[in-house]
């Protein structure tokens, strides 16, 4: 009798940031987690423009040796200075992480990207 096997799909998770100018030196950042549409816990990495990892002021954070994040249930706001970013989230091995580039210098507007099965 033959076997049949099936194929786990991997859920994705969605991040939505939408950059803000608080004054003239510094950005907010408005990060929504969410898997199927709603709202859900992820570890957040944020790289700055000089290449360090920063944390979420407020939000249970990690650092240690090479890896910096924060815990974001469901969203968070944070004031960064000026610059470009780098945000990942990742949930854990059934999901599939997500990471974009941003740019806080042009006042670009909000964005949403998403990791999909197909994508990876």
């Amino acid at each position: 009798m033959a076997e049949t096997r099936q194929i786990a799909r991997r859920p994705f998770l969605a991040l939505l940031s939408q950059p803000f100018v608080l004054r003239s030196e510094t950005a907010g950042l408005n990060l929504r987690v969410t898997t199927g549409g709603r709202p859900t816990a992820a570890r957040v990495y944020i790289t700055g423009p000089d290449g360090k990892q920063l944390t979420i002021p407020g939000a249970i954070s990690y650092a240690r040796r090479d890896e910096t994040h924060s815990i974001v249930d469901g969203s968070a706001v944070v004031s960064l200075p000026l610059g470009q970013y780098t945000v990942r989230a990742e949930k854990g091995a059934e999901f599939r992480g997500v990471e974009k580039a941003l740019d806080l210098t042009s006042g670009e507007a909000a964005s949403t990207w998403t990791s999909r099965d197909s994508a990876i």
